[in-house]
């Protein structure tokens, strides 16, 4: 009994497509057609004996390159940095959590003071009634809603990393039971990784925990200054959570402004090239 297996996305479709190309096509006859540029794969030739296909994938390399999956080269090197962090990291949890020595600080005093640094550096919350009168919602200009909608963002944030911090204070000192998550915060604080949890609430960020802190505390500056002086002549688009929404929000300002549809609205690119990066380049190249 045979069953059809029917593809409805169409990127699904494309990208079987794209592999079946691959493997099943009239080239496939040819001995000397190879599945991937290196030619270390290919179909293995035809032949009446067993063994002779158990010598071909005997010949296959032990530890296959991403080509195997149709990855690029360069998906080795994403595997490689991800070992390498997972190894960094169980290794700084094996180490001991006791005192330092006579004149050494115990890792709970180390905690203990990493996260009131962290506590004091982060700003109140904004006030979200307060921008919401200032920066009312306005048909003509939708950045107001973008700017609400950012710093209910930054407040949820904030809020959490200002709780764990208050938390985990108490907890290194007995006053309040030390959970699972907030161990978890704190072996993130000893090794300087950016806790889980706070990562469930944030915008999308890889730096280590000290760079992490001052981005947060360079958003909220931002902002601000925003609420404080109104819209900036330059925005920080990296400062956004949602960058999209504030690229949209813009295009509906222009079309709005003009009486244009916005799907004829779109954005161009201007990339100056210094003196400098020009002689880099041409070494380059």
């Amino acid at each position: 009994m045979c069953g059809t297996l029917q593809v409805t996305d169409g990127t699904d479709r494309v990208t079987l497509m794209t592999i079946m190309e691959i493997f099943y096509n009239p080239k496939i006859l040819d001995d000397q057609y190879k599945f991937s540029s290196s030619g270390l794969y290919g179909a293995p030739p035809f032949a009446q004996e067993r063994s002779a296909y158990t010598e071909y994938i005997g010949s296959l390399p032990l530890l296959a390159s991403p080509e195997a999956y149709g990855l690029h080269s360069n998906a080795d090197i994403t595997k490689d940095i991800k070992d390498t962090n997972n190894l960094l990291d169980s290794l700084m949890l094996t180490q001991s959590r006791d005192s330092g020595g006579s004149g050494g600080k115990s890792t709970d005093e180390l905690i203990s003071e990493v996260a009131s640094d962290i506590a004091g550096r982060i700003a109140p919350n904004f006030d979200l009634e307060a921008i919401a009168r200032a920066y009312p919602q306005d048909y003509f200009n939708s950045n107001n809603t973008v700017l609400v909608q950012e710093c209910s963002r930054v407040n949820n944030l904030l809020n959490v990393v200002r709780s764990s911090m208050g938390d985990l204070q108490k907890a290194v000192k007995g006053l309040i039971l030390l959970s699972d998550n907030l161990d978890k915060v704190g072996q993130s604080l000893l090794i300087g990784k950016v806790p889980a949890m706070w990562l469930k609430k944030s915008f999308p960020s890889l730096k280590p925990l000290g760079s992490y802190v001052k981005e947060l505390c360079e958003r909220v500056e931002f902002f601000q200054k925003w609420i404080d002086n109104g819209p900036p002549v330059v925005f920080w688009l990296p400062g956004f959570f949602f960058t999209q929404a504030f690229l949209t929000a813009s295009k509906q300002n222009f079309a709005r402004k003009f009486k244009i549809e916005i799907d004829k609205v779109d954005f161009d690119f201007m990339i100056k090239v210094r003196q400098s990066d020009e002689v880099f380049l041409r070494l380059l190249l």
